[in-house]
């Protein structure tokens, strides 16, 4: 017997380095309204709950290293990730978003009030841009 589905996105051949994925409890499963692979480093699945339905995103962002064309395609990922959400799911994005942020006071409610970093990277300015347009 079954016991677990697995929702995934990535690459069909090769290491799988950029697979991203969900495993879903057999009794969770039947719950699943819909599932879409958003290229190698996103997928989205939206599920059905008592009250609302869920909208999760799970990402592998490109590091810091990567160019900017294929960091604003992820970004354009994103942004279009959260437009299909119905406004009234909760929606949740987890994942490795490889971001550097350093502690701001004039931003708590977006990155909060701590932070490890003494600099923000490129992608922890993309990341706090796109929390700010959300």
């Amino acid at each position: 017997m079954q016991l677990h589905t697995i929702f995934y996105s990535g690459k069909e051949k090769g290491t799988g380095e950029f697979w991203v994925a969900f495993v879903v409890e057999r009794i969770t499963k039947r719950n699943v309204l819909d599932f879409k692979a958003v290229g190698e480093r996103m997928c989205i699945v939206r599920i059905k709950t008592k009250f609302h339905n869920l909208h999760l995103i799970s990402v592998l962002a490109p590091t810091e290293e990567k160019g900017a064309k294929e960091k604003e395609a992820f970004n354009q990922n994103m942004e279009e990730a959260y437009d299909i959400c119905p406004s009234n799911d909760i929606n949740s994005t987890s994942g490795g978003l490889k971001w550097q942020n350093q502690k701001r006071r004039n931003l708590p409610r977006l990155i909060g009030r701590h932070s490890l970093h003494l600099n923000t990277h490129n992608n922890g300015q993309r990341l706090v841009d796109f929390a700010a347009m959300i």
